[in-house]
């Protein structure tokens, strides 16, 4: 072989390390060095042996070789994987591996072999051959083999040279490929085992391959007790075993799947029989013919309690425990009166007696909440005892309560007997108590304009009646409180004419909003105010619910919003140095449903000059849940354009965290109620810390409303609250006094 085939060599030398510095790959660097060589003239073969003890399991007595790579000149026949002992008497290299091990080069022909070697060196056609162990770390890892033609001469010296060189090459990169192998592996190990959440794997026969020290803790096993046991056996609950069992074979099979790669409620065994709630989450990794099974476990059963008392605040009142206008709202499913619900439940709404107790206030500022509060539970179990079993007691608000009947009654009648019962005096810690009650009645035909009317609206106008009813009276809904509607009509008339004309009766106050750590101004909720030419100033109160019920807010919310965008873009000239505060925009929950409401947004901010990162959104939870995909998507396109979103009233709705992870959402506002009086309920102020702890634990930021007495400020700062509002920060003001706040008011 001449000069040529030298520089074929020192060809395929430079591309292996060339290769091998691109790539951690040695074996995919060694494959193409190998083709490259086995191209030159007079070479037939060059194969890459791996060498172990034994069939290739540790501790097994022998040797064997399995070939890794093997280029081949066309018609010979492939060596293939197949283990070749090397340690027995008479084999190939039997008698040289003494001499590979200790880093020899090893030559020979096949004609000088004897008969064991040999036939399995005819078998593959090996004539001339040139051996160079791969060492790795001073051991003997395996080793190259060159064969050549047999006419040729001896290897030269160079061509020795050369095999070493690339010998060398290769089990350099081994080395460093095993070496970061076994670092990848510590570092799996060392997360694995610190891992807050509990981690199994499986084979795919179920048995257990890994139990770190978090699913010993969650599930009370040890991991010598979990490994090599049945998953299903061990953890899965007895109930859900079967299903278990067979949605994994169906995997197998089908590779068709639900669960894989989504997070999941379900619920574990744990070690002593008892049922642990968890979220679930199963990864698959296939590695080579073998599939794993990971499950990371999370114990939710503290968030589930936390869960569990939120939408218990949510539904029912706290100091009476009995169910509130949004429990009876939410599993109330009426259809018509006389109706059945769909479930063949009760017939529709049958009327309604709403009891007030008068004065209350009076009461509760004279002895106190906790005897106040035992006034409210004495009435509510006089009640229930009224209603029975066919009929539900709502607790309305503090001295409000409904009796909502599940059949027909009569109306009258109960309501006298609720008056004569709650005439008894409340005996309470050996002092007599007692209440001025009245009582407000709506049947099921008097609706307003005769016209089938749903439970929530009963109860609302029999409160109406109520409320309007003097001491131990009994007030039938009826012509005088439908004056009263007439005279909302009227209202509502002057409303519509109003924001249809972009009157200036309504306008627009700023309340400011403040960061808590750093006591700077941060940006200003929108607060829509009317000025009535006749009545004067109308109530947000009165007029936001009419502009709902109207059809209105639509309208009224894109006059909002066009005239806050244009504010903040007002104060970012006042602001000079200073950041610019941001405008919080109350989104009406019809405008969710409008499909020009991302295009009316960007309008107006382009028309303003404003600066997106500027504007928030804000919308009430049961806007969200009216219907939670078209709620995400439209915030999604709104968010879109740079600006952000909050919940607002955050606790008086669903209150459901579950749902905040997949809204694109970055702000609760919590209402006022979880606020105002957390200075003197430790219950309401464990309840305020739970919500933000798991909004900051969600990545969200918030902001507290409703804020009136240092106690709340302090307490809030000490919770970790972002931001907050209200009356002891500033009253809503108006947009020149806002003006001026952001000009002189340092920010953080």
């Amino acid at each position: 072989m001449g000069g040529c085939v030298h520089d074929g060599w020192t060809f395929a030398l430079a591309r292996l390390a060339t290769d091998l510095q691109r790539s951690q790959d040695w074996h995919e660097a060694a494959t193409e060095a190998c083709r490259a060589l086995c191209a030159l003239d007079g070479m037939r073969r060059v194969v890459m042996f791996r060498v172990m003890a034994g069939d290739g399991r540790p501790g097994s007595p022998g040797l064997v070789q399995h070939c890794v790579v093997d280029r081949h000149r066309p018609g010979l026949a492939a060596l293939g994987p197949a283990m070749q002992d090397i340690a027995a008497p008479g084999r190939w290299l039997a008698g040289a591996a003494s001499r590979l091990r200790r880093g020899q080069v090893v030559t020979g022909r096949a004609a000088a072999e004897g008969d064991g070697a040999r036939a399995f060196l005819d078998h593959f056609a090996i004539v001339h051959f040139l051996v160079v162990p791969v060492m790795v770390a001073g051991r003997w890892w395996g080793h190259l083999c060159f064969d050549a033609d047999d006419g040729r001469g001896a290897w030269s010296d160079a061509q020795v040279a050369g095999a070493r060189a690339m010998a060398v090459l290769i089990g350099q990169a081994i080395g460093q490929a095993e070496e970061m192998a076994i670092l990848g592996e510590a570092t799996r190990v060392a997360m694995v085992q610190a891992a807050p959440d509990g981690i199994v794997t499986i084979d795919e026969s179920g048995r257990v391959l890994e139990f770190n020290p978090a699913a010993e803790r969650i599930l009370g096993f040890s991991r010598a007790e979990a490994i090599g046991a049945s998953l299903a056996e061990m953890i899965v609950p007895e109930g859900l075993r079967a299903a278990h069992r067979a949605g994994f074979a169906r995997y197998l099979a089908t590779g068709r799947s639900q669960m894989l790669g989504r997070p999941l409620e379900t619920e574990a065994r744990r070690a002593d029989g008892s049922l642990l709630p968890v979220e679930l989450t199963i990864t698959e990794v296939r590695t080579g013919r073998h599939r794993l099974f990971t499950a990371y476990l999370t114990d939710i059963s503290e968030r589930l309690s936390v869960l569990s008392r939120l939408e218990r605040l949510a539904f029912f009142d706290p100091v009476t425990e009995l169910p509130n206008l949004s429990w009876l709202e939410e599993r109330s499913h009426w259809q018509r009166p006389g109706g059945e619900e769909a479930g063949g439940g009760r017939a529709g709404p049958q009327g309604t007696v709403v009891v007030r107790l008068r004065r209350f206030g009076l009461l509760f500022s004279s002895v106190g909440p906790e005897i106040a509060g035992e006034i409210l539970r004495i009435t509510g179990r006089r009640l229930k005892e009224i209603a029975g079993e066919q009929g539900d007691v709502i607790c309305l608000g503090t001295g409000e309560f409904a009796l909502v009947p599940r059949g027909r009654c009569d109306l009258s009648a109960q309501a006298e007997t609720v008056l004569a019962i709650l005439g008894a005096p409340f005996v309470i810690d050996g002092s007599r108590f007692y209440v001025d009650a009245s009582c407000g009645i709506v049947a099921p035909d008097e609706a307003p304009g005769g016209a089938p009317a749903d439970v929530v609206t009963q109860v609302r106008d029999a409160q109406m009646a109520a409320r309007s009813a003097a001491p131990h009276e009994v007030v039938r809904f009826g012509c005088a409180l439908r004056q009263a509607y007439q005279a909302r009509l009227a209202l509502e008339a002057d409303l519509r004419e109003a924001i249809h004309r972009r009157s200036e009766e309504i306008h627009l106050a700023f309340q400011p909003i403040y960061d808590l750590r750093r006591r700077g101004l941060v940006g200003f909720e929108a607060l829509a105010r009317w000025s009535h030419p006749r009545r004067g100033a109308i109530p947000p109160v009165e007029f936001i619910p009419l502009a709902e019920a109207a059809g209105l807010a639509g309208p009224l919310g894109e006059w909002i919003c066009e005239r806050a965008i244009r504010e903040s873009a007002r104060w970012a000239r006042y602001a000079g140095s200073h950041a610019v505060p941001y405008v919080s925009i109350n989104l009406a929950p019809v405008r969710i449903g409008e499909p020009s409401l991302t295009e009316s947004v960007a309008a107006a901010l382009e028309a303003a000059g404003a600066d997106p990162r500027h504007v928030r959104f804000e919308i009430t939870e049961s806007a969200l849940m009216a219907n939670p995909a078209e709620a995400a998507e439209t915030l999604r396109r709104i968010r879109a354009l740079g600006t952000s979103i909050m919940i607002d009233d955050f606790g008086t709705g669903y209150s459901n965290f579950s749902y905040l992870r997949q809204l694109p959402i970055d702000t609760l506002k919590i209402d006022r109620a979880f606020v105002m009086d957390i200075d003197g309920q430790p219950r309401a102020r464990d309840v305020l810390r739970a919500l933000i702890g798991l909004a900051h634990s969600l990545g969200l930021s918030v902001v507290a409303e409703g804020v009136e007495t240092e106690p709340v400020l302090a307490l809030l700062a000490e919770f970790r609250c972002d931001y907050a509002q209200g009356f002891l920060l500033g009253r809503p003001m108006s947009p020149e006094a806002a003006r001026a706040l952001v000009a002189a008011a340092p920010q953080p």
